[in-house]
């Protein structure tokens, strides 16, 4: 059914999937909300954090640099600057330009 808020619901419902550790809903609710909404304005915040997800747990070098330059579609988000510059998480103190280096 159609529900104003959908893209608000998958946005939060990620986040607490990620908090009770199943991080496979959790990545299917963030692919949902992007896909489904490319235009809403939980979007580019649902890159950075998937970009942070694949980078942190995953070491994924590649699909998080993916993500985070996805943020860059969206330059009225407040994500670009967490996408591009120093984090004060300790296991992600550089991400974008972090992950270009590193894929250089």
């Amino acid at each position: 059914p159609d529900f104003q808020y959908t893209d608000k619901v998958r946005f939060f419902m990620a986040h607490e999937y990620l908090e009770l550790g199943q991080t496979e809903e959790m990545l299917k609710q963030y692919r949902t909300l992007i896909g489904q909404f490319p235009d809403s304005h939980y979007t580019p915040e649902a890159h950075l954090l998937l970009g942070d997800y694949y980078f942190n747990e995953k070491q994924d070098v590649e699909q998080s640099t993916l993500q985070y330059e996805a943020v860059l579609k969206y330059p009225q988000s407040s994500a670009i600057s967490a996408a591009t510059e120093p984090s004060p998480a300790p296991t992600s103190s550089m991400r974008l330009r972090r992950d270009r280096r590193a894929i250089r």
